[in-house]
């Protein structure tokens, strides 16, 4: 088992010994954790989606506030003109007066049945809309967090298949150096070494394909993840991938988002018809003037205060057609709401269905994979040692060799494959929300 392990991926021992020296050179280490880490740190589509929580947030911060009774503080100051001597006497005797008018009020409105009708629901529909908006959010890490583990999970395919070209390439060109050596030697035909050409050629624009190939996976990865031009490399990984199914505990955050959406708009159309109904206030105010307007023969400014309280009903024709109308528009948007999670319930049950079908033909294939690998070495092996002593031709030889290169880059393929399946059903099943 060592020596298949090792025969499969002795290339990619020789990429991870190179990473080591990179990592003492300042390189960027990745896994599937820290891809995790990263891009919900970094993604903008993660950040708009918490500056929206944020605003969410602040809405119903506002909508508390609706519920404290509303203060209203003026002051004012008045110079009056003189009044005629003939204008403020009675019986011979002349009243002062004072020019200067002092005068401030404070009013207490408390919206009584605005209270229950409005506030109180606008608040929960608020509290609804920032639940939703933090499930949002939650839901579009986890959509990131796929991404991004796609994109990881294909460059690290990438680097597999030109590690396995390589030294494929590599074992070619030395048995191509030897076959030439005893063509040389007029030990062999030279129809035994073309064969070895032709094929070492195809090898090398393969490897130039799959470099292009990891680069192109590199640029994604490091656009995802923000990275710039510091050199990254692959860190530790399971040798493996897991083979049990995760299974969906809860709703989706998606489903549970559109629930919350739902409630908000139960909220806004309980305050919605409120706004039906009359409004009745509690109104008090405190009336303090230097002087009063029930003071006369006064010779200093003197202030006096007077209190009101008052109850006020009050009802609109406009205000109660509006809300009419509102209501009508929050019903539309309610059962499209409801239609919209129907949909997404529907396509999340594929989805999952999908992603488990999906995760047991990528095991299926790992399995056969490796047997097809352990064949296709024997074969090889056998080739090998008839070629030494003669007893095959160097195109049966290459055609050998070119089969345990594509059983190679199958296992390897396979089993990252069998990752990406895992990963996509625990995003199905919600397990990458968090």
């Amino acid at each position: 088992m060592t020596r298949h392990f090792i025969s499969i991926f002795s290339s990619l021992l020789i990429v991870c010994a190179v990473s080591s020296t990179a990592l003492a050179q300042g390189a960027v280490t990745l896994n599937e954790r820290e891809v995790d880490r990263r891009v919900r740190s970094v993604a903008p589509t993660v950040r708009a989606q918490r500056a929206a929580l944020a605003q969410a947030e602040a809405e119903r911060d506002r909508a508390a506030r609706a519920l404290v009774p509303e203060l209203s503080v003026s002051a004012r100051y008045t110079r009056l003109s003189s009044v005629p001597e003939e204008f403020r006497s009675f019986g011979g005797v002349a009243f002062p007066q004072l020019l200067d008018q002092l005068s401030a009020r404070a009013t207490l409105t408390l919206p009584v049945s605005d209270l229950f009708t409005r506030a109180l629901p606008a608040l929960a529909a608020a509290g609804a809309r920032t639940e939703a908006a933090a499930l949002e959010a939650r839901a579009q890490e986890a959509r990131s967090v796929l991404d991004a583990q796609s994109t990881y999970l294909a460059w690290l395919r990438a680097r597999a298949a030109l590690a396995i070209a390589r030294s494929t390439r590599e074992s070619f060109e030395r048995q191509r150096e030897d076959t030439a050596r005893r063509v040389r030697a007029g030990q062999v035909p030279l129809a035994q070494q073309l064969p070895l050409d032709v094929t070492l050629s195809q090898l090398r624009r393969q490897e130039l394909g799959l470099e292009a190939s990891v680069r192109g996976a590199e640029l994604s990865v490091r656009a995802l993840l923000a990275l710039g031009d510091e050199p990254i490399e692959p860190g530790d990984e399971q040798d493996e991938p897991a083979t049990n199914a995760p299974s969906a505990t809860q709703p989706r955050a998606e489903l549970a988002a559109l629930d919350a959406n739902a409630r908000a708009l139960d909220g806004h159309a309980r305050a919605t018809r409120g706004a039906l109904a009359p409004s009745v206030h509690v109104i008090g105010g405190v009336d303090i003037a230097a002087p009063n307007q029930r003071a006369f023969a006064l010779t200093t400014l003197t202030p006096l205060a007077t209190w009101d309280v008052s109850v006020q009903l009050s009802w609109s024709l406009g205000q109660t057609l509006d809300a009419e109308a509102q209501l009508r528009v929050l019903s539309a948007q309610r059962q499209a709401l409801a239609a919209q999670r129907e949909a997404l319930a529907r396509a999340i049950d594929a989805e999952l269905a999908t992603a488990r079908a999906e995760l047991t033909a990528a095991l299926r294939r790992l399995d056969e994979s490796r047997e097809g690998l352990r064949a296709a070495e024997a074969l090889a092996e056998q080739r090998r040692g008839a070629y030494a002593a003669g007893a095959a031709t160097a195109t049966e030889l290459t055609l050998a060799e070119a089969e345990l290169l594509r059983q190679r880059i199958e296992r390897a393929d396979a089993r990252l494959e069998a990752r990406a399946a895992h990963l996509r059903l625990r995003y199905a099943a919600g397990v990458l929300t968090r």
